[in-house]
């Protein structure tokens, strides 16, 4: 699964790499960057397609389904096998598909000790699949929520979890964005495990406290 992660750039950094990467100009936003700690239910960093266009914003991190349930929800990742099945991603999945922006995720091996480690691509910035949701709360106000889709892990990452989040290869990211496509099975090609070598290696358990989010959350421990 992915329940945290970061995204430790700086504001010029991340405006630059949506410009390269996506030929987004300005960013227009105040995101809030670096962050060490991005925690479900915040808002996240995310760029959509709109057909014509790239465009970035923020979304809650919480997928809000469209009807009402007294089910306590925790639907902040959807699971790749069962994406397009699955009737509460299925529409999402075939028309509301976005990227995350990050650059490090943490996992927890499990383990009576729990204890946290910090996973990277070398310290890029990657993307990852997401998708994403409009509802209405009761006061009538619009809500656009988001879940990061997540896959089997690789063989680095299955020593410390069986899940990790679907990091896009660079040729897959315009076509996971292009809401065009509706063909199930070669959008189902594109989610899978990270290929290439990651940095995975012990950090604090403070980071488990929402709260704490601070540059000493990305360092290694030792012992």
């Amino acid at each position: 699964m992915c329940g945290r992660f970061t995204l430790t750039v700086s504001y010029d950094a991340l405006e630059d790499y949506v410009n390269e990467k996506f030929g987004i100009q300005k960013i227009g936003h105040e995101f809030l960057v670096p962050n060490y700690n991005v925690a479900p239910g915040t808002q996240i960093i995310s760029v959509i397609f709109d057909g014509v266009k790239h465009r970035i914003g923020s979304l809650k991190w919480g997928f809000t389904p469209n009807f009402k349930t007294d089910q306590k929800l925790n639907l902040i990742n959807a699971r790749a096998e069962t994406l397009f099945e699955k009737p509460l991603f299925k529409n999402a999945a075939l028309n509301n598909r976005c990227v995350i922006l990050a650059d490090g995720f943490y996992e927890w091996v499990q383990d009576k000790d729990k204890q946290p480690m910090r996973i990277t691509t070398n310290g890029q910035i990657f993307l990852m699949a997401a998708v994403w949701n409009m509802s209405v709360d009761e006061q009538g106000a619009k809500v656009f929520s988001v879940a990061i889709v997540t896959t089997h892990s690789n063989d680095q990452m299955s020593k410390v979890h069986e899940r990790m989040p679907v990091i896009l290869k660079k040729e897959f990211v315009h076509t996971w964005l292009d809401n065009k496509i509706k063909d199930v099975e070669f959008l189902k090609s594109v989610l899978i495990p990270y290929e290439n070598n990651l940095a995975i290696y012990p950090v604090s358990k403070k980071i488990n406290q929402v709260s704490f989010n601070e540059i000493d959350a990305i360092k290694p421990i030792t012992g």
